[in-house]
């Protein structure tokens, strides 16, 4: 028997993060987007988005994941011959904890 959830969109209203991680672990379960997009009443295209964001950057907002994120952005430009000086320029944001100054010139 699968239990009843309520609707992605309400639980989102409710809690962002929560909502998120039941997909994850919903999609653990059932091993299918479609039925893991059934039983949260949302579409397959918000389940994937989900699911890739988690692939790419894991859950939670902080320090490690957006550095990572940086430097594989910075990999990626470099895989494609992009040779010129890259300045990044962050908002400080809570994915790097906003109190830290960061400037990378590479």
């Amino acid at each position: 028997m699968i239990p009843l959830y309520p609707a992605y969109k309400e639980l989102l209203k409710a809690n962002e993060i929560f909502a998120r991680q039941l997909v994850i672990r919903t999609h653990k379960e059932v091993k299918s987007i479609t039925k893991t997009a059934e039983i949260l009443k949302t579409t397959r295209k918000t389940v994937r988005k989900i699911l890739k964001r988690f692939e790419e950057r894991g859950d939670e907002k902080n320090f490690t994941n957006g550095l990572i994120f940086m430097m594989s952005l910075i990999y990626f430009l470099r895989y494609f011959g992009i040779k010129h000086e890259i300045t990044l320029q962050t908002d400080n944001g809570e994915e790097l904890e906003g109190n830290r100054w960061i400037s990378l010139s590479i």
